[in-house]
């Protein structure tokens, strides 16, 4: 799984590799969900950071279709 470009100034893409479905959460500082995407049948997805509402650090996490969390990601968005 990997996310580019990162640091970001509007939009990341994330390619989930071999996973087509799961979900992506993202996380504050303080390890409060900000928001969350479901995915299905796609393994690259681009997502737009001013969903964020605040420019920042934020934690990613890529969760499978069994909810185990596969990987994790530090994104900045500037």
């Amino acid at each position: 799984i990997s996310l580019y470009p990162n640091p970001s100034n509007n939009t990341i893409t994330i390619n989930l590799g071999n996973y087509s479905a799961g979900k992506i959460v993202f996380f504050n500082l303080l390890g409060e969900e900000i928001i969350h995407q479901n995915i299905k049948n796609s393994n690259k997805i681009n997502f737009d950071l001013t969903k964020l509402r605040a420019k920042g650090t934020y934690f990613m996490r890529f969760y499978n279709e069994k909810n185990i969390a596969i990987a994790s990601s530090i994104i900045i968005y500037n």
